[in-house]
């Protein structure tokens, strides 16, 4: 019989993220049990306190009512390791009534335990989604919620809550209950409910004060202190690498740098045409004396001339008023 003809004894799940290692081993239940729901016939272990003699008294128990017994170890990079001179014994000769599935985070291939995977079973890569998908990802995942949002308002998410898998998967399950009926998640909803940052709103505060709207740049940055107190002090710092990216990239414009090249150096990642449109809007010496402003308000608050806030408030207003 061959290798392609036999079941895999030992399947070895491995990769950083943990919700994409959970979709694989969920993948993993319904194929090897024949069951939707995943339940029936798979035991779970935890690998940061399993005993090796019971996982593997468990893979050698005969199965009940599935057509195979499923043992799983999560997080099972420290039971590897603690057990490897038993592992090395078990893979020698596993058996045929069970599969063993090891969730791990790192695997190395070059050592004995990793040389016999291949006779008896297989290795999947749980790998992380590229940046280049990670947009397309979460309109997708809306999609199987029900719910449509714009790449837009996607990237707009991944700005506040960054790009681990999990994550965007348990805001989009908040947001999709958030929404209710209405079918499609917007970039207010995400904003309203996934907590704006001082570093994902100062974006906007810039857009507000390019064109001298400082009403808004106020209700946008009072909105970013009601959902967390402590912006009131690290907006200032957000608002001094924003400003002084904007001031980088003006001079290297006018040196005459490419827009690729400005992007490559001031680490402008995303929402480049926004960017972009902002360095033209804003004139040196505007920028210069904004940071200038900045550094002063920074200095009041720290020695404990205002509170933090009052002076954002005052800095907003002086830097609409000379727009």
């Amino acid at each position: 019989m061959t290798k392609q003809e036999t079941k895999d004894s030992v399947i070895i799940v491995v990769g950083k993220d943990k919700y994409l290692r959970s979709q694989e081993v969920r993948k993993l239940e319904r194929e090897l049990l024949g069951d939707e729901e995943g339940e029936i016939g798979a035991s779970r272990f935890d690998g940061k306190t399993a005993d090796v003699a019971a996982v593997l008294d468990d893979v050698r128990t005969l199965p009940f009512f599935a057509k195979q017994k499923v043992v799983i170890v999560a997080d099972a990079d420290p039971f590897i390791k603690a057990n490897r001179p038993v592992l090395e014994k078990y893979f020698d000769n596993p058996p045929p009534e069970g599969t063993l599935i090891l969730v791990c985070d790192t695997w190395l291939k070059n050592t004995k335990l990793a040389k016999k995977v291949p006779k008896i079973g297989k290795i999947i890569e749980a790998k992380p989604i590229e940046k280049k998908e990670i947009l397309q990802w979460v309109v997708s995942r809306a999609r199987e919620m029900g719910k449509t949002i714009s790449r837009t308002a996607a990237q707009d998410m991944t700005n506040i809550i960054g790009t681990e898998s999990g994550r965007i998967i348990n805001e989009l399950k908040k947001l999709a209950l958030f929404v209710g009926e209405r079918k499609e998640i917007t970039a207010s909803d995400i904003e309203l409910l996934c907590g704006p940052t001082a570093e994902h709103s100062v974006f906007a505060i810039n857009d507000m004060l390019a064109d001298g709207n400082t009403a808004e740049a106020l209700k946008i940055m009072n909105r970013v202190i009601a959902n967390d107190r402590s912006a009131e002090f690290t907006m200032v710092g957000a608002m001094n690498f924003s400003l002084g990216r904007l001031l980088r990239a003006k001079v290297m414009i006018d040196a005459g740098f490419s827009e690729w090249e400005v992007a490559k150096e001031c680490k402008v990642f995303y929402d480049r045409d926004r960017f972009f449109n902002q360095v033209k809007r804003f004139n040196k010496n505007r920028l210069k004396k904004l940071l200038n402003d900045l550094a002063k308000l920074d200095y009041k608050t720290k020695i404990g001339l205002g509170r933090g806030r009052i002076n954002l408030e005052k800095f907003i207003v002086c830097a609409g008023e000379a727009s």
